[in-house]
Formats: C-alpha cells, sequence, structure tokens
C-alpha cells in the first residue's frame, strides 16, 4: 500500500501553518523515520494521517483514495497508532492488561482461553517483560510501561495485521538497551506492515530504512528532507 501526501498545509485556529505545502510520498515496503526539532509538527503530521485533525488544504490518499472518504471504522484497518503517553486507569496486572488487547472477539461474558493466556505471555517474553506479568501495570516504571506497552500494541498487530503503523516517540522514555530491543522488534514486522516512526533516538533512527525530516527554513515554505540510508541519497522535496 502506498501513501501519498501532496501540498498538506495546516493551521490551528488563530496561529500561523504549522504545515505548509509539504508533499511526499511512502511506497511498499518502506520503514522511515520522521525528524525534526520539538514543535516542528510531526505529531500534527500524524493527526492529519491518521484523520484526528480537519481543515487542512492538499490531499492525503492510501493506493489513490482520498483517507478523508474512509469511515472510521475503515481508516482504522489500515493505518494503526501507537502514542508515546499511555495513562492507566484501572491497576490491572500487565498479564490482564495484556489480554485486554487479544480478547476483542470474546462476547462480555467470554473468559480468555489458556491458549490466548499464553500468547499474551509469549508476547511479553519477546521483549523481555515476562517477569513483570503479575504486577500492577499503574505501579510500573516509565519505561517498563512502555516496554509492556509495545508488547501489547504489537501483539494486537499480529492477531489483526494493518498495512501501516504509526509509532510517536513511543521510546521517549526508554534506555539504550530497551531501544535496541524495540528496533529489533519493529523489523520483525517490518516486512509486513509499513512503520513510520517519530523520534529522536539514534538507535531507533539506525535501524530504520529511510528518515523523513520535516522542517521550514524560512516563513512560508516547508521542505521534506529525504535520506535513504542505505545508499546516502539526499533528496529535498517542496
Amino acid at each position: 500500500m502506498t501513501l501519498t501526501v501532496s501540498h498538506l498545509t495546516f493551521a490551528y485556529p488563530k496561529a500561523p501553518p504549522v504545515l505548509e505545502d509539504v508533499s511526499f510520498t511512502v511506497p511498499a515496503g518502506d520503514f522511515l523515520s520522521v525528524l525534526g526539532a520539538n514543535g516542528a509538527g510531526k505529531s500534527t503530521l500524524f493527526r492529519c494521517l491518521l484523520g484526528g485533525l480537519e481543515g487542512y488544504t492538499g490531499a492525503i490518499s492510501l493506493d489513490g483514495r482520498d483517507v478523508r472518504t474512509f469511515s472510521r471504522r475503515e481508516l482504522a484497518a489500515r493505518i494503526a497508532y501507537i502514542p508515546q503517553i499511555h495513562r492507566p486507569t484501572f491497576g490491572y496486572s500487565v498479564l490482564d492488561t495484556a489480554l485486554m488487547g487479544l480478547t476483542r472477539h470474546l462476547s462480555p461474558f467470554q473468559s480468555p482461553s489458556k491458549a490466548l493466556e499464553q500468547q499474551a505471555l509469549t508476547a511479553l517474553e519477546q521483549l523481555g517483560v515476562a517477569h513483570l506479568a503479575q504486577r500492577n501495570f499503574a505501579a510500573l516504571s516509565g519505561g517498563e510501561q512502555t516496554m509492556v506497552a509495545i508488547t501489547i500494541y504489537f501483539a494486537i498487530l499480529k492477531h489483526r495485521p494493518t498495512p501501516f503503523c504509526m509509532l510517536d516517540e513511543v521510546d521517549a522514555a526508554l534506555d539504550d538497551v530497551n531501544v535496541d530491543k524495540y528496533i529489533t522488534y519493529l523489523n520483525q514486522f517490518s516486512s509486513q506492515t509499513q512503520l513510520m516512526v517519530i523520534t529522536h533516538r539514534r538507535g531507533t533512527i539506525e535501524g530504520c530504512k529511510v528518515l523523513y525530516g520535516v522542517f521550514m527554513q524560512e516563513k512560508g515554505v516547508s521542505r521534506l528532507l529525504r535520506r535513504e540510508l542505505a545508499d546516502e541519497l539526499d533528496v529535498e522535496l517542496k
């Protein structure tokens, strides 16, 4: 599936444009990182791509179809989103939290099977957090919560894959060791899901195939810098 952004411009009410005349194409098979200074518009770009912001001009399309013509359910089936911030409300265990992401197909009065519980434990083991299974998720450190959340989100994707997955600074709370685990884990999914990652972490950047940098060098002119890590090719798009 190909994502195409054409002359995208967006401004919040009574404010200058955050994104202006941004155009790029993400072909099938890309694993890319979106870079830029704080406030440059990276998260705003993601929110536009996800249909969370209206009022932009230009076009965003998936395989030639404008994303504004998709229903919420249709768009969610094509683009998954993993945010940076997780706010647990109740003190469920890590295992119960993981199971919640895998039991959407169950009726309200059904209980998870032993096989489903083992699937959740296997997912936790892949990122080395199975030892936290019986801990209160809300009581974990920020880094531990992030590792568990990554496990849950990708267990869901494995169960119900989407063509695209966008990750918004998910690695912000991770130390260098866990960043390495994170990028290794992402690469396991990059053959079946196109990954777009906002990050400031060097380890994550080095694990991607392509870098995109959104910046405004002068007022009214937005540019997108694309860098192919494999062949050191730089292309500037206006």
